[in-house]
């Protein structure tokens, strides 16, 4: 499970980079490997977090070492990671509903970190070193992205674009317009001809 979860972490860095050199596909790999992702921490999380490989999974006692308050903070984590890596998807993505995913993923992975890090004081076990580490890495991301204007990530990939820019930003401020809409479409298609 960890090999999957870097394989498609290094997937979402590669569709980021390509989505920014606006290579065409970049955001349907894009939105693959971040949904994968997520799906890894949200229904994965249970084994990725205790250890267990996924061809143990079914077997009798694959769960007979794990504590019930393990298996609860592992799914605990999952549902947060995964909160905040769908929210990350759709702020990459300019679609609506980022901020509250965002929040919702940030205030969960905060709730996990206080309750790992005075467990972790208490035990000293390595089961937290991973929450920890996924946590700082994807809350970092989340929180930067959060704290950022929402058109942040569309003015890098199109900064070469300021006629997109400006329809882009003109229609984010009044969403409702379709007339603003519009003018981005035609602009998105100056820049794909």
């Amino acid at each position: 499970m960890k090999k999957s979860e870097r394989i498609l972490f290094a997937l979402v860095c590669l569709a980021l980079v390509l989505e920014v050199m606006l290579i065409p596909g970049s955001g349907i790999l894009l939105v693959l490997s971040f949904t994968a992702l997520t799906c890894v921490y949200m229904f994965g999380g249970l084994f990725l977090f205790n250890g267990i490989p996924l061809r143990r999974v079914f077997r009798e006692g694959a769960f007979s070492e794990v504590s019930k308050g393990k298996v609860v903070g592992a799914m605990g984590a999952g549902v947060a990671l995964s909160l905040t890596t769908i929210g990350l998807l759709f702020r990459f993505q300019s679609w609506p509903g980022a901020d509250f995913l965002l929040a919702t993923g940030l205030l969960l992975l905060l709730v996990v970190l206080i309750i790992g890090a005075v467990k972790y004081l208490q035990s000293k076990t390595s089961y937290y070193v991973g929450i920890f580490l996924r946590a700082s890495v994807i809350g970092g991301l989340g929180l930067i992205m959060m704290l950022a204007p929402s058109t942040a990530w569309v003015e890098i990939i199109y900064r070469n674009h300021p006629a997109y820019l400006d329809a882009f930003k003109k229609a984010v401020a009044d969403p409702d317009n379709q007339e603003l809409w519009e003018k981005v479409r035609e602009e998105r298609q100056k820049i794909d001809r």
